[in-house]
């Protein structure tokens, strides 16, 4: 249908979301629930995390986080591997949606439909063999059953090909102060579908409706994180005509036309033909 400029037209919960990897000492500091970045004085705390509140934090502890009052040496050596210099952000993302899953918040096949990356069995193994046994040892530890017989590496891998191309940075607003702003305008970029470029924000998070949205340079729909938190908006940036497609922008739209259709071309493999590229723009 129609819709006017200005008009709300999706807002979705991630399936799962995460602070940068070693957010754990560095600034700004965030929710481990819902990445909400947080001040000086968090307004709760739990197993060594800083949380927003006391219902973010026990909906953080029931879903997506370990169970026990500390960190446990099982997950301290997994964030080790994902912190600077290692895997990264998104096998964090992963161990997050596996507890979910496990908990039953989510199928284990929630991802499966999103579009995903087709890596080599030989890179992806090398790359993803050691993060995962170090999260099915922090599975093994803290679930009744231990590890859940689904969680093997046919389920990692694909999970991560399909967070490889369909995470968002989450860009939400209320950072403390200046020096956090700096702190996230210098931090690594997440990578993913949302990942607009120039830091790491509060986090990375994944969904399931947002990631069909294809790009164009020139976006009809206006992403935010107008709740301040990882909750996802979308709002029509311009009237939009009946059966029109809807896109979002998966990099700096501001950026040179080169270093776009670069970007592009490098982390999701096609060459941008949006009216924006096609004008030279």
């Amino acid at each position: 249908r129609a819709l006017r400029a200005g008009e709300p037209v999706l807002e979705e919960s991630p399936v799962a979301s995460s602070p940068p990897a070693g957010a754990a000492g560095v600034a700004p500091r965030v929710c481990w629930g819902c990445l909400r970045a947080l001040g000086a004085q968090p307004g709760a705390e739990a197993g060594g995390r800083a949380f927003c509140g006391e219902t973010c934090a026990a909906e953080a502890g029931r879903w997506s986080l370990g169970r026990g009052a500390t960190v446990s040496p099982e997950e301290q050596r997994f964030e080790q591997l994902c912190g600077p210099g290692g895997a990264g952000t998104l096998p964090l993302l992963a161990l997050r949606l596996a507890r979910a899953c496990a908990r039953g918040r989510h199928a284990p096949s929630v991802l499966d439909p999103l579009c995903f990356a087709d890596v080599p069995a030989a890179s992806s193994e090398a790359a993803w063999a050691e993060p995962l046994e170090a999260a099915r040892a922090v599975l093994a530890a803290e679930e009744p059953g231990g590890a859940p017989a689904w969680f093997d590496f046919a389920w990692w891998s694909g999970v991560l090909g399909r967070l490889h191309v369909n995470t968002f940075r989450v860009d939400a607003l209320g950072v403390a102060d200046f020096a956090s702003l700096r702190a996230m305008a210098a931090g690594e970029a997440a990578g993913g579908a949302g990942d607009l470029g120039g830091g790491a924000g509060n986090g990375t998070a994944a969904y399931v409706v947002s990631s069909f949205l294809n790009h164009s340079c020139e976006p009809p729909l206006a992403q935010s994180f107008a709740g301040g938190d990882h909750r996802i908006s979308f709002t029509a940036a311009r009237d939009i005509a009946e059966g029109e497609q809807l896109f979002t922008a998966y990099v700096d739209v501001e950026a040179p036309r080169e270093a776009r259709r670069g970007r592009l071309k490098w982390a999701y493999g096609f060459d941008c033909s949006c009216p924006k590229c096609l004008d030279g723009d």
